[in-house]
Formats: structure tokens, sequence, C-alpha cells
């Protein structure tokens, strides 16, 4: 897809921040699950997301996507091996990560687990992928440093929200969670950075069989998760009794989720992945505004609101300094 799609400098930079939309926006459909399981919804999702990433992919290249992974394949097993196993981590974080969202709200979730992911993932993406020649280590340092003051600010948002001290031990239980889910979603940016063709990483598979490798395989961990460890009314039967509102939601999911991927790894192929992680990162901007119109700060304090505030205002300038 990026040898079909040659884009500018400023338009990747465009189209980073379109998939952090993207990003961003897919999560805020767990609120009107009602009664379905999350997993089953997942499952939904991710088989959505299969389909519409392999079908494009079989459009655009036809059967030459089986042709160039094959040939990698046979060139260097462990590149393709590599997003696969980060597919399938990636997979178990975004499904730790809806769990997360439905203890303590859109609004907290994202840029907490964002921070934590966004240091692993720059780590893995300068060590490993490389850095452009005209991006110096230092504005690195700044955006992580100011994206940092923004979990902060994020957290005493929280504080401020909450009404009983038992509500916030529970949230010190999911910084715990978060930085699990962090620490394996940011198998993502280890993917883009061994395993996707950019200009720091010639020797990286194209956009479309990067990303066909990785969702099969991040497929493959939610019908195992499903498999093992069924919801209380049972697959089948959710699937069965589904509506045509939970299968509309499943595939929008879908389209933006691996919209927002496809779209990120073309940017990539010319920012780097060292820019382009921390600007995706910009999608927990979108999952807390989401947070806020669907009422999770109503009656909240006015610190509350301000804390939140300065959160936005650090994401913003963070992002700003890489571009």
């Amino acid at each position: 897809m990026n040898q079909i799609i040659n884009l500018t400098y400023d338009q990747a930079i465009i189209v980073t921040f379109f998939s952090a939309f993207l990003w961003g926006t897919w999560p805020i459909s767990q609120k009107f699950l009602g009664n379905h399981s999350l997993k089953v919804f997942f499952l939904e999702m991710l088989f959505f997301s299969m389909i519409f990433v392999l079908s494009l992919s079989f459009i655009i290249k036809g059967r030459l996507i089986f042709v160039d992974i094959n040939e990698k394949f046979i060139e260097s097993p462990t590149i393709v091996f590599g997003i696969g196993i980060c597919g399938f981590l990636f997979s178990a974080s975004m499904f730790l990560n809806l769990y997360i969202i439905s203890k303590i709200g859109l609004s907290i979730a994202q840029p907490l687990q964002q921070t934590i992911g966004l240091l692993l993932g720059t780590l893995f993406s300068v060590v490993i992928g490389g850095v452009p020649k005209n991006i110096s280590f230092i504005r690195l340092l700044m955006c992580l440093i100011l994206l940092i003051l923004s979990i902060f600010f994020s957290y005493l948002s929280h504080k401020a929200k909450t009404k009983n001290k038992n509500r916030e031990v529970k949230f010190l239980k999911i910084i715990l969670l978060s930085f699990l889910c962090a620490s394996i979603g940011s198998s993502y940016a280890f993917s883009i950075s061994y395993g996707l063709k950019t200009i720091t990483n010639p020797n990286g598979l194209t956009v479309l069989p990067f990303t066909s490798i990785f969702v099969v395989f991040a497929f493959l961990f939610v019908f195992l998760l499903n498999l093992i460890s069924p919801s209380k009314n049972g697959v089948k039967n959710e699937l069965k009794t589904a509506n045509f509102r939970i299968y509309s939601l499943s595939i929008i999911a879908a389209l933006f989720h691996y919209g927002g991927n496809m779209l990120h790894c073309l940017s990539t192929g010319l920012l780097s992945a060292a820019i382009s992680w921390p600007l995706g990162l910009t999608s927990g901007l979108w999952t807390q505004l989401g947070g806020l119109l669907l009422g999770e700060f109503k009656g909240a304090k006015k610190s509350s609101y301000v804390f939140w505030g300065l959160s936005i205002i650090f994401y913003i300038i963070g992002a700003w300094i890489l571009i």
C-alpha cells in the first residue's frame, strides 16, 4: 500500500493524526453494548477486522500478497513470526484495555495507559527502528516529558472526581493493570519498528502484507480467549442473539481500529516509528473527549475539569514538538 500511495512529510503527519482519531473513537463503542459480552464483542470486531484487511489486501495486490509474505518468510522468518507474535500480544492488550475502560471510564483509562505505552513504545522505536536525521533526541525527550505530565494531571482529575476512598484504592489496582496493558500493547511499536518497511528500516514488509499477518494473529488470540474462557451465556448463543446494533458497532469498530492501523503504518513508512508512534498516541484526546460527552464527569468538582484540561494541553504541546 505504501508502494501505491506516496505521501509528503506534511501529508504523513495529517494521516497519522487521522489514524489517532480513528484509534481514539472506536473504544467508545463498548459503552453501548448493554448485556452483550465484551469478549464476544471483541471476537466479532476482530473477525470483521480480519475480513476487512484481507479483502482489501487481496483486492489491491491479488495473489502477490501471499508471494510477498512467502518471500519475506524465506528471507527472514523471524520478521514474519515477530509480526505475528506482536499481533497476538497487541490483541491481548486491546482486550485488557476495554476491560479497564469498563472499570474506570474512557476519560481516565486512555491517558493512563498511553503514557506508559509511550515510554516503552518510543524506546522500542528508537532502539530498533532508529530516528530520522531531521529529528533530534532532545525533541523526543521533551515530547516524552510533556506527555508524562499529561498522565499526572489525568490522575489528579480522577482523584478530584472520586468521592470515596475505596474507589481510589481500586483505581490504584487499575494502574497496575494499565501498566501491564501498556507494556503488552507496546508490541505494536516493536512490530512497526522491526517488521514494517520504513525510511529507517528498508528490510521490513510493506503495509498490506504486514497488516495481514498482524490481524490474523490478533484474531487468533481472541478466538482462543473465547474458546478457553467462554462468556456466561455461551459464545454461540451470544452470536445468534446479537442484534443489528451490536453487529453495526462491531463493524464500525473494526473499520476504525484496523483502518487506523493501516493508515498509521502508511504514514510510518515516511516518518519512521520513532515519530509516528508518539503522534499516534494523541488518540487519547479523542477518547477523553468521548468520555466527557458521555457524561463521565457529570457532577465532578471544577478542579477535576481543570486537571483534565491541563492533561489535554500537555498532550497537544507534546505532539506539536514532533511536528
